[in-house]
């Protein structure tokens, strides 16, 4: 059975994984519910012969970033299969001494905020980010005076044409705006109940979450026009833009993770991942940002499910052209030419001493599904 593409909302950052999946457990009608579990409780537990790695660590220095994406599918067959898997990939990146990489684009464009109240006439403001770098989050500041507050709708549109709500018509009486909009703010913007200054700013007097998470952006393309409208929807209070700044930290590095079906041992065309598959996995690891990547090491645990193939390990610059052979083991020449791979246990690891902006490495590996 065919489930096509996995995807998240949040996996732009990190990549796609695109799997062939058979879960081969017969289920009564009474498990076919997902029972509840740790993070999430809408989150299956895996069915047995579910042929993908569930979990990928990458590490390079000393910075520190997690993200959890977790997903499920759920699909029958014949009334007396279930298919029924989980993945929470667990993606670990550290980075090396060099800080993160924000670039800020301010406009400082001063303008009437009039009366609108079907928004046909709004303040609308443009920030070109010349090159291209793919996003790792979003802040955006804004300052304007304006009496009562609530008049206001505020959205920021990416190049790629998503659009986020900032700000929605709350804030009751009080006037002005002097916020910087971020998602790891410790409230949300429809809490801000009080009179803001009028500047200066940078920084910015206040921060609050938007009424839409700016992560919306993560894992987009930086590089084109981003655009902020101000519409003041309510009549008689008027106010005047001031300036807005647009904060993009670069994301210095993603990973995309894929497999296919080998062999099953059935089929001589198309085969499925049922029990006897081979299956082909490829981790590939990006550096996005401006500096070197330095010891850059990957992990990639093995679920129950799976059984390594011993001596399949390859690496290189891309999944397609990943033709190196390594050994098993994490010692000896093969580790540094220019790139590593093991196996130990259950955990497949690939490593690279180096890896420049722009540049990737693939670890190719084949597992037995059980």
């Amino acid at each position: 059975l065919w489930l096509g593409g996995l995807s998240h909302p949040k996996f732009g950052r990190f990549g796609k994984i695109g799997n062939a999946i058979l879960c081969a457990a017969p289920l009564s009608p009474a498990t076919a519910t997902a029972p509840a579990a740790v993070p999430r409780t809408d989150q299956p537990t895996r069915r047995p012969h579910c042929s993908i790695p569930d979990r990928v660590d990458i590490a390079h220095g000393g910075r520190v970033e997690a993200l959890r994406l977790p997903m499920r599918l759920y699909s029958f067959w014949k009334a007396l299969i279930g298919l029924c898997t989980a993945i929470g990939m667990a993606l670990l990146i550290s980075g090396a001494a060099h800080a993160q990489t924000v670039n800020q684009y301010t406009n400082t464009t001063t303008g009437t905020i009039t009366d609108s109240s079907n928004c046909a006439t709004t303040v609308t403001r443009t920030f070109v980010v010349p090159t291209g770098y793919i996003v790792g989050d979003v802040d955006f500041g804004v300052l304007l005076t304006h009496t009562y507050r609530s008049d206001l709708r505020i959205s920021l549109r990416s190049p790629a044409g998503t659009a986020v709500q900032l700000l929605l018509n709350t804030g009751g009486a009080v006037d002005n705006l002097n916020v910087l909009f971020n998602d790891e703010a410790a409230a949300g913007i429809a809490t801000h109940a009080t009179v803001d200054t009028t500047g200066p700013a940078p920084p910015y007097q206040r921060s609050f979450m938007p009424n839409s998470p700016l992560s919306a952006f993560d894992g987009q393309g930086a590089a084109g026009t981003w655009t902020m409208v101000i519409c003041d929807s309510v009549a008689i209070d008027v106010g005047t833009f001031t300036r807005a700044d647009l904060y993009i930290t670069v994301q210095q590095s993603s990973v995309t993770k894929t497999s296919s079906v080998v062999s099953d041992g059935v089929n001589a065309t198309n085969p499925k991942a049922i029990p006897g598959a081979v299956m082909r996995y490829c981790i590939l690891v990006t550096n996005n940002g401006a500096a070197n990547m330095t010891n850059v090491s990957g992990t990639d645990p093995l679920p129950p499910t799976l059984n390594f193939v011993p001596g399949s390990i390859l690496t290189g610059t891309s999944c397609a052209g990943a033709a190196t052979t390594e050994d098993d083991n994490a010692s000896g020449a093969d580790e540094s030419d220019p790139f590593g791979g093991a196996f130990n246990g259950t955990i497949v690891t690939a490593t690279a001493t180096s890896l420049a902006p722009a540049t990737s490495f693939a670890t190719v590996f084949l597992a037995v599904v059980n």
